[in-house]
């Protein structure tokens, strides 16, 4: 699996739709096995479809590498799985056993939304997050905080009542970054500080940062903040933003894979991993 892995992150560089439908349909044959189980359990579910990847909260090389693998990816002879809007197709990694959700209140949804552009950082394109937000078809609570800061946003945050239950944070992220040459590599998010400056935050620093505000659902629209850092599969699970984020307590994260490129795309194809 972990070949698997590595040739994705090839074909998402490239672009390269062909290889990555060839490796969608590889995971589902691998996942339908000789006796294909998968093709006779989807003709008994129905729409939403969500594979659901379970894992203690310490998983061995092994295990993440399964988990790392794209099964965002999962192809059959028509095509990409998630290209069918009827089949409703997602995916779900889970670091630890499941326990009962928060019973949901009788609000509209509350999001808040916070996007990081410090000085000198390529601009992404956060007014059309805002933008997509505000134009969803339930009517939806929206916060904008405009600092940039995640101790303005948390201390914000944890003043209003009810409490948002999501967050969406824009801004560009990092799974390996150094402060130095001889630094081990970490996590982060590209934040900024109360001079417009950048501040590189990990997942303790932002958990800190927000403290005592805790959403139920954190967005991070930051490229690589659920990959892995340098070593790939090898590296503990907590070396992703998104699961080091999850053990150290937040709910549900949904982060992505991808790495922002200066293209006439946004971003290269890839994953996004929720945890």
């Amino acid at each position: 699996m972990s070949d698997v892995v590595r040739r994705y992150g090839v074909a998402r560089e490239r672009s390269d739709r062909a290889a990555l439908l060839g490796l969608g349909r590889e995971l589902y044959r691998w996942l339908d096995g000789e006796e294909g189980w998968l093709g006779a359990l989807r003709r008994q579910l129905r729409p939403p479809w969500v594979l659901e990847l379970r894992a203690g909260s310490q998983p061995d090389v092994a295990t993440l590498s399964v988990l790392q693998a794209p099964w965002e990816l999962l192809a059959d002879a028509d095509g990409f799985l998630a290209e069918n809007a009827l089949l409703r197709f997602a995916v779900a990694r889970r670091l630890g056993a499941p326990s009962s959700g928060i019973k949901l209140d009788d609000y509209r949804l509350g999001v808040g939304f916070m996007a990081a552009a410090p000085r000198g950082a390529v601009e992404l394109d956060y007014d059309a997050e805002e933008a997509a937000i505000l134009a969803a078809p339930d009517e939806v609570d929206l916060f904008v905080e405009d600092s940039g800061d995640p101790k303005e946003l948390g201390k914000t945050l944890s003043e209003l009542e009810p409490p948002l239950p999501v967050l969406h944070l824009s801004c560009h992220g990092h799974n390996a970054w150094r402060a130095n040459a001889k630094a081990p590599p970490q996590a982060v998010l590209m934040m900024e500080d109360a001079h417009g400056g950048e501040q590189r935050r990990s997942a303790a620093e932002l958990i800190d940062a927000l403290e005592p505000y805790q959403p139920r659902l954190l967005f991070l629209s930051a490229c690589l903040s659920a990959a892995t850092g340098a070593g790939g599969a090898d590296r503990p699970v907590s070396d992703s933003l998104a699961g080091a984020l999850v053990q150290a307590g937040l709910p549900c994260v949904l982060a992505g894979m991808a790495r922002w490129r200066m293209s006439r795309r946004r971003r290269s194809p890839g994953s996004s991993m929720t945890v």
